[in-house]
């Protein structure tokens, strides 16, 4: 499922690249980007969420809830996190890349064992955002270390791991 939504998202960032490319050379392209995003995000481990992005100039409120699957394991995901705009790389014609710093916090909520567990994440993380020209659309990449609090919720089971996070989104601003 998960292959499916990424091979997804690739196809549709694939036709909006060239569907702006199609624009007239010289044209005034405005960047079409609201203030509200919603998505469809992937993390690279097990989660497909819908993702909810505010934009507030420089800074971006991020919200995203779904379903993971792990090893043995059935989850419910929320994720939230807030990113600031270091640089904003413009290519003309439209195309920006603003690149972020930011923190995201997943938790994750095991809905199917049949004890409860709970995990809690810290992330730092370093954001490329691409916003497709002439399109309400922007390809989002995160990625950084994380800290994971596991297995709250189990007695002797709570375990402390890290690693490194990375998380794909497609926006449609509205």
């Amino acid at each position: 499922m998960k292959k499916l939504v990424i091979i997804f998202m690739l196809v549709l960032f694939s036709l909006t690249a060239v569907s702006a490319v199609n624009e007239e050379v010289g044209e005034d392209i405005n960047l079409y980007k609201g203030t509200l995003g919603i998505g469809l995000a992937t993390d690279f481990s097990s989660d497909i969420a819908v993702s909810v992005t505010g934009d507030l100039g420089k800074l971006e409120l991020l919200g995203s809830a779904g379903i993971g699957f792990g090893q043995s394991s059935f989850h419910f995901a929320l994720d939230a996190g807030v990113t600031y705009e270091i640089i904003d790389v413009d290519f003309g014609l439209g195309g920006h890349m603003p690149i972020s710093i930011g923190l995201i916090i997943p938790m994750n909520f095991n809905v199917i064992s049949k004890n409860f567990n709970f995990d809690i994440s810290l992330c730092p993380v370093f954001e490329i955002e691409y916003q497709i020209p002439s399109t309400p659309l922007s390809f989002n990449i995160y990625a950084g270390p994380y800290i994971e609090v596991s297995g709250l919720g189990q007695q002797g089971r709570t375990a402390v791991s890290g690693g490194l996070y990375g998380r794909a989104v497609i926006n449609y601003w509205l």
